[in-house]
């Protein structure tokens, strides 16, 4: 018989090739699990959804938390707006501009009304340059919204609808997207808004 060394020896040999073992099986069991079968394309890497420039959340902009007249008479830059779009879903401040945003409940449909300040607006030679500035739009061109009153429209191509004008010291854009705020919605709603700020 062997001395009790050698027997303690051969025992550890035995339980630590055991625990190897097992330890080997339960490693390739582990990589087998996780083998996809059937598809060996890597899957895609999430991608961070980008937020809708229509949407609650508008990018330079804080909302404004206070009841309608309130917020209007708080903005830096003042805005009257026309009971005929109906109640605004929600009202911005920035630095240099101030923005109102209408849904699809709205009389005109969704869009986005921002008005500069003269520190921050076009001037009239950039309304000009802005009427006949798109290569892609099928509606490029000056409009009249009220007396003495041009704005620049751009609708059309693929892009947002727009109308731009200088009212005052004040620079006016109404924006929506072209498949919903068409030009008939983006000419009716810059005439009321251009009417309630004269």
């Amino acid at each position: 018989m062997p001395h009790p060394r050698v027997r303690l020896y051969r025992y550890g040999v035995r339980v630590l090739a055991a625990g190897m073992l097992v330890a080997s099986v339960a490693a390739v069991a582990s990589v087998i699990r996780n083998v996809p079968f059937g598809d060996s394309s890597p899957t895609p890497p999430a991608t961070a959804s980008k937020p809708s420039p229509w949407g609650v959340t508008q990018p330079g902009y804080h909302r404004v938390s206070a009841p309608l007249p309130k917020a209007l008479r708080g903005l830096p830059v003042k805005v009257h707006l026309p009971r005929s779009a109906g109640v605004p879903a929600g009202v911005y401040r920035a630095a240099g501009s101030v923005r109102v945003r209408y849904t699809g409940t709205s009389r005109y449909g969704l869009y986005l009304l921002t008005v500069w300040p003269a520190s921050h607006g076009v001037k009239p030679s950039g309304i000009r340059a802005l009427a006949k500035g798109c290569h892609v739009c099928t509606r490029n061109r000056l409009i009249s919204l009220a007396p003495g009153v041009r704005a620049a429209i751009a609708v059309g191509g693929g892009h947002a609808s727009t109308v731009t004008w200088r009212q005052g010291s004040r620079t006016f854009q109404v924006r929506g997207p072209a498949a919903s705020f068409t030009s008939r919605h983006a000419v009716a709603a810059a005439k009321a808004i251009a009417r309630a700020n004269r």
